[in-house]
């Protein structure tokens, strides 16, 4: 799933997943179920007869993601998958991805994103492993006094300052 998608906004939602499943190998009967399928895990059901162009950018997003889990993949490959996406859809999406049964790997800047999906975690700065853990490991490379909720982040920030020689 790529950070920004652009989809023919003549096409149904239906149809975008449908063909891109279709595209990826899938023969047409078994495209147009997993897209109705993805359709209804990403909760586009009811608008899977809307034309793109009639969807708001979160839903738009929420198509993309549609398309990626209709694949069928081993290894889904998210891209900023929350971006446009308001905090309950956010939420519903990081509760569907909890229950795909396959990989997903996930290139966030947004650790809130990072800690709800992910168990382990890679920290890349220019092509440089900086960090590789799990997100309790990343957290606790925050600075002592840091609230909580932004211990991950705080993390983060404080590996790649180091990396930078910064620190």
């Amino acid at each position: 799933m790529p950070q920004q998608c652009v989809f023919p906004g003549n096409m149904t939602a239906l149809e975008v997943v449908e063909y891109l499943t279709w595209m990826r190998g899938a023969n047409s009967g078994d495209a147009r179920r997993r897209a109705a399928e993805a359709l209804d895990l990403v909760g586009l059901q009811d608008r899977q007869r809307s034309r793109i162009r009639a969807l708001s950018g979160g839903m738009v997003r929420r198509v993309a993601l549609a398309q990626a889990l209709a694949s069928n993949a081993d290894v889904l490959v998210l891209d900023e998958p929350s971006t446009g996406l308001d905090p309950e859809q956010r939420r519903t999406m990081v509760e569907m991805l909890g229950r795909v049964e396959r990989s997903v790997l996930l290139s966030s800047h947004v650790m809130e994103d990072v800690v709800d999906i992910c168990s382990r975690v890679l920290v890349l700065d220019s092509g440089r492993l900086l960090f590789a853990g799990s997100t309790d490991d990343l957290a606790s490379a925050a600075p002592d006094g840091t609230r909580e909720d932004r211990r991950a982040e705080a993390g983060f920030l404080r590996l790649v300052a180091r990396g930078r020689g910064l620190q």
